[in-house]
């Protein structure tokens, strides 16, 4: 990997060996137990997948010698109130209790002033010995003693991972309430995981009748986990909220914006269900700066990217290629999302909701010194950080960086989650003195410049 490192002078490479290169036979030692890259903890990265088409298998369904004699713990069961769309209208949030015999129930029978309902569960599984709380493998529902809906997390291929967001109920999750699994499939949910019922969970409700309802969770190993209730529909149904919205955005149909000089351009398949966008402008009165546009918010999950433009040809721009479409989330962050010209209107991409204006990028990057010496003979290695003021999203590079050593190109390991980079003294600098030079760029062409010498 160094040498293929070295060849193409970047630290990321992507490389597909072939099957000969790298020869194994059981009991030989391939690895450690890490934390490099983009992890947050000591773990030992391991997948099966399907060869012909790399799709990633569920590892427990191979008989490994993991001991699991627990079943899945249930935390708490939501209720939506559903209209004739199937579209939720409100939410109840509803603790279990697990009892004497290991099984959950709610604390009396749900009076719902809805006429159909569909439900929602936070759960998680662990095994023996463990902290971890993983996600949940299976999980059906039985409406009358009838499956109404049900998955099985056997397999998912990494074009559909990003449907979990639909899978999960995102709001809540936005909302720090941790991960819900809707016990129903949303419209525009393609993934593959559920067992095909036409009541998709959906339960109507009577009055006076209590609809009988099983939810049954188990694990890979068939420990499993039972919560039974009944749900009944309330005498007085309060008409539903109307909520405050300006453009209806079909799941399944393209959709463009057009106003104020903002452009927005969805493709079908961008959200999950019908959505409901509210939208607002407030203008700015200064020559050099755009308006800010709002458009939905960051608790309605986005799918795909989508484009948006900016028509900036009102502005007095003097600096255009430093100029980018900003992304402000809800606590203020800034997002450069990149910028493409075209005449005087200026393009990206993006893959949330929020606010959005046009900014400008001046601030050169950082780099500064972690591990460095005048005199470095006999260390291991030497390390920098490098930083931007800006997060990055949409169409925008990341930070780049180069590193040289007396005019030669050296690696520089990079650490995204500290910022660091290092270089391990690898032989390929002789002893004496030398010249080091550190080159940082951002995505709107800020450059910043380290120069030092040192003696090895």
């Amino acid at each position: 990997i160094r040498k293929k490192q070295y060849q193409h002078q970047r630290f990321d490479v992507d490389l597909y060996p072939d099957p000969e290169a790298f020869p194994l036979k059981q009991g030989d030692f391939i690895g450690r137990l890490g934390n490099s890259g983009y992890s947050f903890g000591p773990h030992l990265h391991f997948e099966i997948r399907k060869t012909a088409t790399q799709v990633p298998v569920n590892p427990m369904l191979f008989n490994l010698p993991i001991k699991d004699d627990v079943p899945p713990v249930l935390q708490q069961l939501v209720v939506y109130h559903l209209n004739e769309k199937h579209e939720v209208v409100r939410e109840k949030i509803y603790p279990v209790a697990k009892k004497s015999d290991g099984s959950y129930s709610v604390p009396r029978i749900l009076e719902e002033p809805a006429w159909r309902v569909a439900f929602g569960l936070k759960a998680y599984d662990q095994m023996d010995g463990t902290y971890n709380r993983n996600g949940i493998y299976a999980l059906e529902m039985d409406v009358d003693g009838n499956t109404s809906y049900g998955f099985r997390m056997d397999e998912i291929p990494f074009h559909l991972t990003r449907y979990l967001n639909a899978h999960i109920d995102y709001r809540l999750k936005k909302r720090g309430k941790g991960n819900v699994n809707r016990l129903y499939q949303l419209p525009g949910n393609r993934l593959d995981i559920y067992m095909s019922r036409e009541e998709n969970g959906i339960v109507d409700l009577y009055e006076n009748k209590p609809r009988d309802i099983e939810i049954t969770v188990s694990d890979a190993e068939g420990n499993e986990s039972r919560l039974t209730f009944q749900a009944t529909r309330d005498t007085e149904i309060p008409p539903p909220d109307k909520p405050v919205y300006h453009f209806t955005v079909p799941y399944d149909k393209p959709f463009q914006l057009r106003k104020d000089g903002i452009t927005i351009e969805m493709k079908a398949g961008t959200f999950y269900e019908d959505t409901y966008l509210d939208y607002a402008y407030e203008s700015s009165n200064k020559n050099d700066a755009a308006g800010m546009y709002s458009i939905g918010g960051n608790e309605i999950p986005v799918h795909q990217y989508f484009d948006l433009s900016i028509d900036a040809s009102g502005l007095e721009l003097p600096d255009r290629e430093r100029a980018f479409i900003a992304h402000i989330d809800d606590r203020g962050r800034i997002y450069n999302l990149g910028g493409r010209w075209k005449g005087n209107t200026i393009h990206a991409r993006s893959r949330s909701l929020g606010q959005f204006t046009i900014l400008a990028d001046h601030e050169p990057p950082q780099i500064r010194p972690i591990s460095f010496g005048k005199k470095m003979t006999g260390w291991k290695s030497m390390s920098f950080l490098i930083r931007d003021d800006l997060r990055t999203g949409g169409d925008a590079n990341d930070l780049k960086f180069e590193a040289t050593v007396d005019g030669s190109w050296i690696l520089m390991e990079y650490d995204g989650k500290n910022d660091k980079i290092t270089h391990r003294f690898d032989g390929k600098i002789g002893p004496g003195e030398h010249t080091l030079r550190i080159r940082v760029l951002d995505d709107r062409g800020n450059e910043t410049v380290l120069e030092e010498s040192f003696i090895l």
